[in-house]
């Protein structure tokens, strides 16, 4: 995709050509790009710091510098426009259920993959691994991608992998 800067005086030719030119727009802000989302977020910066993360400072301002390129914004932006797409059967008549996302969704799992936003919380045993978790939600706005799921499931899950422990115990 191509953005337009509106600093930049753009030709139209043909427009030119046939005099069918109007006017300049002037008060629309600049195109919102290569920038970084965390640092430039104070309120969320403040808030790192104030519950305890910042420990993780210089990895929320890299993952910030990344969701805010040009380049994971297009993702973003080609993510949202081609929807995910559900097949019951193939050209055979039988039943796949298959539901076929657009590459560039695959691409921003991956790198919440890679920046452990699935787990963050359950493998890092300093304080605020919750809040960084959080964070790293917050600095990426726009993004179709599932990152962060409901962490009272997996409240609910180790409350019944304990019960089923005590059951056991008392069972034996």
């Amino acid at each position: 995709m191509t953005h337009a800067n509106t600093a930049e005086t753009q030709h139209y030719p043909v427009a030119e050509k046939i005099m069918a030119y109007t006017h300049t727009v002037e008060n629309q802000p600049p195109v919102l790009e290569n920038y970084n989302q965390y640092s430039q977020d104070l309120a969320l910066v403040e808030a790192v710091h104030r519950e305890g993360a910042s420990w993780v400072e210089a990895r929320l301002a890299e993952f910030g510098a990344t969701t805010g390129s040009r380049e994971k914004i297009d993702w973003g932006i080609a993510a949202n426009v081609n929807k995910p797409t559900f097949c019951s059967h193939n050209q055979y008549g039988q039943r796949v259920d298959e539901v076929t996302f657009h590459p560039a969704y695959h691409q921003l799992m991956s790198d919440s993959k890679a920046q452990e936003l699935h787990s963050l919380p359950w493998i890092e045993t300093k304080p605020g691994a919750n809040v960084v978790r959080a964070a790293t939600g917050a600095s990426r706005t726009g993004s179709p991608v599932p990152y962060h799921h409901d962490t009272r499931l997996y409240s609910y899950i180790e409350e019944a992998a304990q019960y089923c422990t005590t059951v056991a115990g008392e069972n034996s």
